[in-house]
C-alpha cells in the first residue's frame, strides 16, 4: 500500500491553519446570534430574543458583546413583565367595563396605551374600548382625559366656524407642507429652499417614526413615514422604514390570539421561560460553587433551583418540559454530591498522609538520636578500655545493649 508522508513542519503549519480558520468562525457564530437577539428584542419578539439569549455562550463574545448579552437579558425580562402586565391590564379593564366600574377601567386602558412594550393589536383594542367608554353618555364628566385622544386631532370646525385650538397648533405634518407653500410664494427662484425644506422635514419625521419603530409604537411610526413620503414623495428611507413597521408589526402580533385560552398560553409560555431563565442561572452558580470546591454554597443553590422548578411546574406545557427539566436538575444534584464525596476522600485521603508523614518523620528522629546515643556511649566504652578500666566499659556496653540490643559491636 502506498502512503504519503508529510514534513513535520508541513503538518504543524496545517495545525495551525486549521486553528487560524476555525476559532473566528466560531466566535462570528456567537456575534451573529447576538446581533439575531438583539434585532428580535427591537421588533418586538421578546420571546424568541430570550431564547436566543440564553442559547449564546458567553465566552464565545468579547467584553463588550457580553455586557451587550447581560444589557439584553435584563431588558427582556422587563419587556416580558410589562408585556404580560398589558395584558393583565386589558383583561382587567374589560372586567371593569362588564362591572359599569367606568373610572377604574378608564385608568387600566391608559396604562396599556402608554405601555410601551404592549403589542399594537393589545394597544388597537384598548384604544377601542376607551373610544366606547369616552363616547358614552355623560361620559365627558366621569372619565379623564385620555392619551390616545391626542393621536388623532380633530379635522372639523366647530359650530360657531372658528378653528379649535387643536388646529391652530400645527403639526409635524401640517407645519411642513406650511413651509412648503410659503417657499413656493416668495417665487421661482426660490424652489431650492422649498426642496431642502421638504427633504429636512421628512428626514425628521422618518428619525422620529425609527425611534417610534424602537419603542413598538408600529401604527404611529407609520403614520409619520407617510407624513414624510407626502413632504418628498418616494423618500426612500421613509418607504423602507414604513416596510420595516409593518414587518415588526406582524411578527409582535403573529402569536397573539384574541382569545382567553390563547392569551393564557402565552401567558404560560412567559412564565416558563422566565423559570427556565432562573433555573439556567442557578445551575450556573451551582457549578461554579462546585469548581471553587465550595459544596454548602452549591448545596444551598440546588435546594433554590429545584424551588424554582417546582413554582414554575403549572406553566410547562407540555408536561414534559419540566419532566425533562426535573431530570436536569436531578442529574446535577448527582455531580453535586459524587464532586462533594470524591472533594471529602481527597481530604481525608490527604489527612492520612499527613499523619504517616509526621509518624515516619518522628520514627526517623528517634532513631537518629538512639543512634547518636550508641555512638557516645560506645566512644566511652573504648575510652575505658583504654584506661584500663574494663568494668566500667563492661558497664557502658550493657547500655549499649539495652538502648541497641541486635548491636553486635557491643555484645
Amino acid at each position: 500500500m502506498l502512503a504519503i508522508r508529510f514534513p513535520a513542519t508541513c503538518a504543524t503549519a496545517l495545525v495551525v491553519l486549521l486553528l487560524v480558520v476555525v476559532t473566528p468562525a466560531v466566535a462570528g457564530d456567537e456575534s451573529g446570534l447576538l446581533k439575531e437577539a438583539i434585532e428580535l428584542f427591537d421588533g418586538g419578539d421578546y420571546l424568541a430574543s430570550q431564547e436566543l439569549l440564553l442559547g449564546i455562550d458567553r465566552s464565545g463574545l468579547t467584553r463588550t458583546e457580553q455586557s451587550a448579552r447581560d444589557d439584553y437579558l435584563t431588558r427582556v425580562q422587563v419587556a416580558l413583565t410589562m408585556y404580560e402586565k398589558a395584558l393583565r391590564d386589558l383583561e382587567d379593564a374589560e372586567t371593569a367595563l362588564a362591572e359599569a366600574e367606568h373610572d377604574r377601567a378608564a385608568s387600566l386602558l391608559n396604562a396599556v396605551i402608554t405601555n410601551e412594550y404592549a403589542a399594537e393589536q393589545i394597544r388597537r383594542s384598548a384604544r377601542a374600548h376607551l373610544r366606547n367608554l369616552t363616547e358614552r353618555p355623560g361620559a365627558e364628566e366621569e372619565i379623564p382625559p385620555s392619551p390616545a385622544t391626542s393621536e388623532h386631532p380633530v379635522d372639523s370646525p366647530t359650530e360657531t366656524g372658528e378653528t379649535p385650538p387643536a388646529q391652530q397648533s400645527q403639526g409635524p405634518g401640517q407645519e411642513g407642507a406650511g413651509l412648503q407653500r410659503e417657499a413656493a410664494a416668495r417665487g421661482p427662484d426660490d424652489g431650492a429652499v422649498a426642496t431642502n425644506v421638504a427633504l429636512e422635514r421628512a428626514r425628521v419625521l422618518t428619525q422620529e417614526a425609527d425611534d417610534l419603530v424602537q419603542g413598538g409604537r408600529y401604527a404611529e411610526a407609520e403614520r409619520l413615514y407617510h407624513e414624510a413620503t407626502e413632504h418628498v414623495p418616494g423618500y426612500p428611507d421613509a418607504i423602507a422604514g414604513a416596510r420595516r413597521a409593518r414587518q415588526h408589526a406582524r411578527t409582535a402580533a403573529g402569536s397573539l390570539g384574541e382569545s382567553l385560552i390563547e392569551r393564557l398560553r402565552r401567558r404560560d409560555a412567559i412564565n416558563w421561560q422566565r423559570t427556565l431563565s432562573e433555573y439556567r442561572e442557578a445551575e450556573r452558580s451551582i457549578r461554579e460553587f462546585v469548581a471553587s470546591q465550595h459544596f454548602e454554597q452549591a448545596n444551598q443553590m440546588l435546594l433554590r433551583a429545584r424551588q424554582v422548578i417546582e413554582a414554575g411546574r403549572q406553566f410547562a406545557d407540555p408536561a414534559t418540559r419540566f419532566d425533562n427539566l426535573r431530570s436536569e436538575v436531578g442529574a446535577l444534584a448527582t455531580l453535586v454530591r459524587n464532586q462533594e464525596r470524591a472533594f471529602n476522600d481527597a481530604q481525608v485521603a490527604a489527612v492520612r498522609r499527613e499523619i504517616e508523614a509526621q509518624r515516619a518523620d518522628r520514627l526517623a528522629r528517634i532513631e537518629e538520636s538512639r543512634a547518636r546515643q550508641v555512638d557516645a556511649l560506645m566512644r566511652e566504652a573504648l575510652q575505658h578500655r583504654k584506661d584500663g578500666k574494663l568494668q566500667d566499659a563492661i558497664g557502658v556496653l550493657r547500655q549499649v545493649t539495652v538502648i541497641d540490643p541486635r548491636n553486635q559491636p557491643a555484645r
